[in-house]
């Protein structure tokens, strides 16, 4: 197995640690791997505080983006990183990062001077993408809430600016067309349609719909590999042959005489 050296302290192995982090493990070690600025409060920045997605993690780990967002929430609320939410992803930073890195130096003669304008202009355009995002979110959006209710939340003025923000920020991976499709169609076990008995707001959607709707993914992925599993036991097992149940068949014949 060829890959690169990830420098960890032994202060990790501290039973503190272990019980804090759990199998998050994996996500920290990935992080630590990722990071390739570090700045002055010692913050070590993955990708140089590069927005990623979940997927990233999960493709490189191999196990499912719902656990990764567990244990990605778990790292921050133990404190070992932060988390930035952004229209295209997470920024992730870690805290007490010493990280080395090779360092090529130029000649006095080479440095040059970054170009401010240039820098004031990359920034203002970053701006504009991040605000266009966030306005296509909240159109799909509210769109989409009163396609499938059949009418606009009835929050107030306030709400209406909070939720959707609120909603981008912690659920921005989520299809949240197909988790309000999953509220409008849930039925209680007297076979009442839940969420159809009253008018509701976007503050139930965060607090409620999509914290519900993300449970019942995991389930339903969880059955899943549960049923993969139980697929290839069942490969595992051999079929027998034809001659192998002559050949029992003839033992349990001499098995009986022997007992008569």
């Amino acid at each position: 197995m060829k890959g690169f050296y990830i420098e960890v302290t032994n202060n990790l192995l501290e039973p503190k640690h272990r019980k804090n982090m759990g199998l998050a493990v994996w996500e920290f070690l990935w992080c630590l791997d990722k990071i390739t600025k570090i700045d002055d409060d010692e913050v070590g920045w993955i990708l140089g505080g590069k927005p990623i997605n979940l997927k990233d993690i999960a493709d490189d780990i191999g196990i499912h983006e719902a656990n990764i967002s567990r244990h990605i929430n778990r790292l921050e609320k133990k404190g070992y990183i932060k988390i930035i939410h952004t229209p295209y992803g997470i920024v992730i930073g870690v805290f007490k990062a010493k990280k080395r890195f090779s360092k090529i130096v130029k000649p006095r003669c080479e440095i040059v001077k970054p170009n401010i304008r240039q820098y004031t202009d990359d920034n203002k355009h970053i701006i504009s993408l991040r605000e266009e995002a966030s306005q296509n979110f909240n159109k799909k959006l509210f769109s989409s809430f009163k396609e499938i209710f059949g009418y606009s939340p009835i929050d107030g003025e306030t709400d209406r600016l909070k939720y959707p923000r609120l909603i981008r920020q912690k659920y921005g991976n989520v299809d949240i067309e197909k988790a309000l499709k999953w509220a409008f169609n849930l039925r209680s076990k007297d076979g009442v349609y839940y969420w159809r008995q009253n008018k509701i707001g976007l503050n139930k959607v965060y607090y409620k719909i999509l914290p519900a709707y993300l449970e019942e993914v995991q389930k339903f992925q969880n059955l899943k590999r549960l049923d993969e599993m139980k697929k290839n036991i069942f490969k595992e097992i051999p079929k027998p042959t034809s001659d192998d149940m002559v050949e029992e068949a003839k033992k349990d014949r001499e098995f009986k005489r022997g007992c008569g």
